[in-house]
C-alpha cells in the first residue's frame, strides 16, 4: 500500500528523520508552542544543516560536538554509532512547520538493508544502569531506601565516582570496572528491546502509532534511499542529488 501526501507516493510504513529535532524541541519546550515561538534564527540553522546533509547526500550520526538530546550515558551504550528515525506516524507535523526539515524512508526497505527497531527508549534505562554501578561500587546498596544519615554518609563519594565517570577518567579506582560492567549490561537491554528482519516487518505492522518505535542504521544513509523529503513542513519529491546541488 501507498500513500500519497501532495501527490507524492509515500511508503505505507514510513521511517522519518527530522533535522534538529532536540534543538528545535529545546526552543518550542521554552515556549507555548506556538509556530511564531521559534526564532527566524532558529528555522535558518536548520535549514542551513538541511542544505548541508542534502549537498553531502547522507546522514550521520550525531558527532559529540553537535548539539542533539544524546547524553554521556547513549554515547557509551554505543548509540553514537547510528542514525535514528521514528516510526511514529508523522511525529514531525507537531511541530512548527516552518522549522520542519527532514526525510521520509521506508521502513521495511531500511530493515532489509540491516536497520535495527528499538522498541523502546533506552536512556532512563542507561541512566538507571550507570547510578547503580557507582553506588554498588562505593558499597552504597540501597541509595532509593536510604536515610538520611545514609546519604550524608554517601553522597560526596558518590558524585566524585560518577564524575569521574561520565569524564571517562580511568586513573581513578573503580571506574574502569563500572565502564566495563556497563557495557555488558546495556547490551543485554539492547538485545532485549531490539528487532532486526522479519520480526522487525511484523511489529511495525502491527504497532498503535503511540507506542514507541524507532529505527537505528548504522554509521550512515544515504539519501539515495529515501522516498521524500520535508521543507518547511511541506513532504516534496526527493531528486537526484546533482539536481539538488545544482539549485543551491
Amino acid at each position: 500500500m501507498i500513500i500519497e501526501e501532495n501527490s507524492i507516493q509515500l511508503p505505507q510504513h514510513p521511517a522519518y528523520h527530522t533535522i534538529g529535532l532536540s534543538y528545535l524541541m529545546k526552543e518550542v519546550g521554552t515556549a507555548d508552542g506556538r509556530q511564531d515561538d521559534v526564532s527566524r534564527v532558529s528555522i535558518d540553522r536548520i535549514r542551513r544543516q538541511y542544505l548541508a546533509i542534502r549537498a553531502e547526500g547522507c546522514l550521520r550520526p550525531t558527532l559529540e560536538k553537535e548539539e542533539s538530546s544524546m547524553c554521556f550515558e547513549d554515547r557509551i551504550a554505543g548509540d553514537d554509532s547510528y542514525v535514528f528515525l521514528s516510526v511514529r506516524e508523522k511525529d514531525w507535523t507537531s511541530l512548527p512547520g516552518q522549522a520542519c526539515f527532514g526525510f521520509i524512508f521506508d521502513a521495511y526497505s531500511l530493515i532489509d538493508k540491516g536497520a535495527i527497531l528499538r522498541t523502546s527508549d533506552l536512556v532512563g534505562k542507561y541512566t538507571d544502569i550507570l547510578k547503580e554501578l557507582v553506588a554498588e561500587q562505593i558499597g552504597w546498596d540501597s541509595v532509593s531506601t536510604s536515610s538520611a544519615e545514609e546519604v550524608a554518609k554517601f553522597k560526596d563519594e558518590y558524585l566524585r565516582l560518577l564524575d569521574a565517570v561520565r569524564a571517562t577518567n580511568e586513573t581513578v579506582q573503580g571506574v574502569h570496572e563500572i565502564l566495563h560492567l556497563f557495557g555488558q549490561k546495556v547490551r543485554e537491554i539492547q538485545q532485549h528491546e531490539q528487532l532486526t528482519g522479519d520480526a522487525a516487518k511484523a511489529y511495525i505492522g502491527t504497532y498503535r502509532p503511540f507506542e514507541f518505535a524507532e529505527l537505528l542504521v548504522y554509521e550512515q544513509l544515504p539519501l539515495a534511499w529515501a522516498a521524500a523529503a520535508f521543507e518547511h513542513g511541506i513532504v516534496i519529491p526527493m531528486v537526484g542529488n546533482d539536481e539538488f546541488v545544482q539549485k543551491l
